[in-house]
């Protein structure tokens, strides 16, 4: 037999539901709303029940203690009406005050008078005690069950010397009287309580929700952030707890906006700067297909493989720009460097290119090493634009001369014996992509990664003339090492 088309969707849609109702759970469990209402709540609820268990017991034992009472009376009452006849014992009760005795609008009551032989008075029999027997002064009351129904028995065994044996005086009563008290104690007592609980309930509520506002203020401001629009998040009516959260994601979002105009900055100049020599390639593919083989089309192979070496020496100092962005490696850590060993191996790899292009390449550095902390490679990368710079605008034949200083703190520097620069220029040259030269091949990004790495390390960088009064000499000024602390593979050099 097929399912109805309506319950087979119902099924279907039942593990959705329970997939959704779950997620709902969660969200309301782990949410900073939900759990402080709940550490709140936890509380009140355990302090209401037992505050309702504690007042039913005193209800109980209010009720019960004012109608054991009125048990005490009656037995009391009924044993002052037992005289005795001759050899016979009876109660002298009225038919009227029988009447009073045993009337009652909500309760039944029940007696009996009793010898050892012979009920006198009251009910034939009379019920047995059920649980704990309490004594109230000289009367014994209990629980019991007459005729089907609960009751209350209290009995007192009155020994005149009158009577001349003793009297059992017996008096039940039903207990609807005391369990009606006994809710009106406890409502009395509970009400104003839930009142109290409910009240504080929604105060908790408006406070919390009051407090959390400002929570929901700073994801309304974090969700109308953009890469566009990044600004800081409102401090006012945070409260002190979460102005530490505050500082710290206006923090971040101070550090993402500088990253993102250094990175729209970068792109923008990189996509221009490689525009100009993407041209040329082009133009010069086109004329390398063009011309016929012979002087023009060396010429043009020429120009190509030039504006190609062009093309990828600029794309390495992008590269090498970018990752000489302080954001990019602030995490890297620093690790111990000698300036004499970073100097002799770089500049024994510019002396080929320098000998090509007639130049006397030199190191003047101390004996001992000379210990900063830093950045390897990037540092390479900074004295190799540095010698670059000095082969490529010093003088041919000319002189360039790395140099490496121990006092009054480490040193770095490269000077040339070309024309220098311009006194007016000054620290425009540490500029991306300024060029001082006119018409040059750089792409003026030499001095700008110096420059980038020379941040990164907390380093001074100046300018200054170079050799013989005349070119240009950069220098580098590293801090002292936290440590100095020679490897113990490294010995002083002869």
């Amino acid at each position: 037999m097929a399912e109805p088309g309506g319950f087979r969707r119902w099924r279907q849609s039942m593990p959705t539901f329970a997939a959704w109702w779950r997620r709902r759970k969660l969200r309301r469990l782990y949410s900073l709303r939900g759990r402080l209402l709940l550490w709140m709540l936890l509380p009140l609820l355990l302090v209401l029940s037992c505050s309702g268990v504690i007042a039913y017991y005193q209800a109980v034992y209010y009720a019960y203690s004012e109608y054991d009472q009125t048990l005490y009376d009656h037995v009391h009452s009924l044993s002052q009406l037992v005289e005795k006849h001759g050899k016979r014992v009876s109660l002298n009760m009225p038919r009227q005050a029988k009447r009073m005795f045993l009337w009652d609008d909500f309760d039944t009551t029940y007696y009996q008078i009793s010898t050892a032989n012979r009920v006198v008075a009251g009910e034939k029999k009379f019920p047995m005690p059920h649980g704990r027997i309490l004594k109230y002064y000289d009367t014994l009351i209990f629980d019991g069950e007459f005729k089907g129904t609960p009751v209350r028995v209290a009995i007192l065994v009155a020994d005149h010397p009158e009577l001349g044996q003793a009297v059992q005086v017996k008096v039940a009563q039903t207990q609807h009287r005391r369990e009606k008290l006994t809710r009106k104690i406890l409502l009395s007592v509970l009400a104003p309580q839930l009142a109290l609980i409910v009240i504080v309930i929604l105060v908790v509520s408006l406070g919390v929700n009051r407090s959390l506002r400002p929570l929901s203020a700073m994801s309304r401001a974090l969700d109308a952030q953009n890469h566009q629009r990044i600004a800081p998040i409102p401090g006012t009516g945070v409260p002190r707890e979460v102005l530490p959260l505050v500082r710290a994601i206006n923090d971040l979002l101070t550090r993402l906006d500088e990253a993102l105009a250094s990175q729209r900055k970068f792109v923008a100049n990189a996509a221009h700067q490689l525009r100009t020599p993407l041209t040329a390639i082009r133009l010069n593919l086109d004329r390398l297909l063009t011309s016929a083989p012979g002087r023009e089309h060396q010429e043009a192979e020429a120009h190509l493989r030039a504006s190609v070496e062009r093309t990828i020496r600029l794309s390495r100092q992008l590269l090498m720009l970018a990752r000489a962005e302080p954001e990019g490696l602030r995490q890297t850590p620093l690790a111990l460097l000698d300036l004499v060993d970073l100097a002799r191996e770089e500049g024994m790899e510019w002396v080929p290119p320098a000998l090509a292009m007639g130049v006397e390449l030199s190191l003047e550095a101390p004996d001992q090493p000379v210990w900063i902390q830093a950045h390897a490679t990037l540092l390479r990368e900074a004295l190799s634009n540095l010698i670059d710079n000095a082969l490529k605008y010093g003088s041919r034949p000319g002189r360039v001369v790395i140099g490496v200083s121990a006092v009054p703190t480490p040193g770095l520097w490269v000077q040339d014996d070309g024309p220098g620069i311009d006194p007016a220029v000054g620290d425009k040259v540490f500029e991306r992509f300024f060029r001082n030269d006119e018409g040059g091949d750089g792409a003026g990004l030499g001095l700008a990664i110096v420059k980038e790495i020379a941040v990164l390390h907390a380093a001074r960088i100046e300018l200054g003339q170079g050799l013989e009064g005349r070119g240009l000499r950069v220098s580098l000024s590293f801090p002292l090492p936290e440590e100095r602390i020679v490897p113990a593979a490294h010995h002083d050099r002869p």
